[in-house]
C-alpha cells in the first residue's frame, strides 16, 4: 500500500488544481489518508487562495468520510484561512473543532463567524451553546452526501464552458 500511495503522489505533482481536487476525491475513495495529508501540505505552499478552498473542501470531506477529524479540521482551517471574510467556513471549522474535542479553538473559530456574520443565528446558537458547556452540539458527521454524488453535483454547478 505504501507504494500505492507513492506512485499516487508522484501522479499528483503535476496535475491542474481541479484535477487534484478530483484526484483527492478518488483516493478519499480509497481511504488514502498519506496522500490526502501530502496533497493538503502541498496546497498549503500554494499562493491563490481560490484553488486551495476547493481542494480543501474536498480533503475535509474525505477526512469527515473517512472518520479522521484531525485531517478534515487541518483542511478546513485552510479553507477558512483562504475565507476570512466568509463566516460558513469558519461556522464549520467551530463545528469540526469542537467534535474534535478542542473547545477553545472551535470557541475562536465561532467567534470569528460572528464577528463576520453577526446575524447568523446558527453560529451565534452554537457559540451560546460552547460556552454554556453544551457540547452535543458539536458531532461533525460523514462529509456531504458521498463522493460519487458530491461529483455529480458539482458537474452539475459547474458554469458553463466559455466558447470562443
Amino acid at each position: 500500500e505504501a507504494q500505492v500511495e507513492a506512485w499516487a503522489l508522484l501522479l499528483s505533482a503535476r496535475m491542474q488544481t481541479l484535477e487534484m481536487a478530483d484526484f483527492a476525491d478518488e483516493v478519499g475513495q480509497r481511504g488514502m489518508i498519506g496522500v490526502l495529508r501530502a496533497l493538503l501540505a502541498r496546497s498549503a505552499r500554494w499562493s491563490r487562495f481560490e484553488p486551495r478552498r476547493e481542494l480543501a473542501w474536498r480533503i475535509r470531506d474525505a477526512g469527515l468520510d473517512l472518520g479522521d477529524l484531525e485531517l478534515a479540521a487541518a483542511a478546513q482551517r485552510l479553507a477558512a484561512h483562504a475565507s476570512l471574510a466568509d463566516a460558513l467556513q469558519w461556522s464549520i471549522l467551530g463545528d469540526i473543532l469542537g467534535t474534535l474535542g478542542d473547545m477553545p479553538a472551535a470557541e475562536a473559530a465561532l467567534e470569528h463567524s460572528v464577528r463576520v456574520d453577526p446575524d447568523d443565528a446558527d453560529a451565534r446558537e452554537r457559540l451560546a451553546a460552547l460556552r454554556s458547556r453544551r457540547f452535543e452540539w458539536f458531532e461533525a458527521s460523514g462529509g456531504v452526501l458521498n463522493p460519487s454524488v458530491r461529483r455529480r453535483l458539482r458537474r452539475l454547478a459547474a458554469p458553463p464552458p466559455k466558447r470562443r
